[in-house]
């Protein structure tokens, strides 16, 4: 399942990888953060089958290992799958 989940994200072209070590430039997250990965979350809430089991299999590990009050999802993508993420924790 897992695996087939993979293959639909890179499939959906949302996943990009930078070769920072051959000087390719990282990517800056909202965090302040740099890094050589990428997923477009936003390119990945119209698909309703990718971003559902995404949430879904995440819902599982945050029940597993983070106890959370509630969930917020920032407006440039993270609504949805916030709304789906509380959804399937309920």
């Amino acid at each position: 399942m897992m695996e087939e989940l993979i293959l639909e994200v890179i499939k959906a072209k949302a996943v990009e990888i930078r070769d920072i070590d051959a000087g390719e430039e990282p990517f800056l997250y909202s965090s302040g953060n740099w890094g050589p990965g990428y997923v477009s979350i936003k390119n990945l809430v119209g698909r309703k089958k990718i971003i559902k089991s995404l949430c879904q299999e995440l819902a599982k590990k945050v029940a597993k290992e983070i106890p959370l009050d509630f969930v917020a999802g920032n407006v440039t993508g993270g609504v949805i799958p916030g709304w789906l993420l509380s959804e399937y924790l309920e």
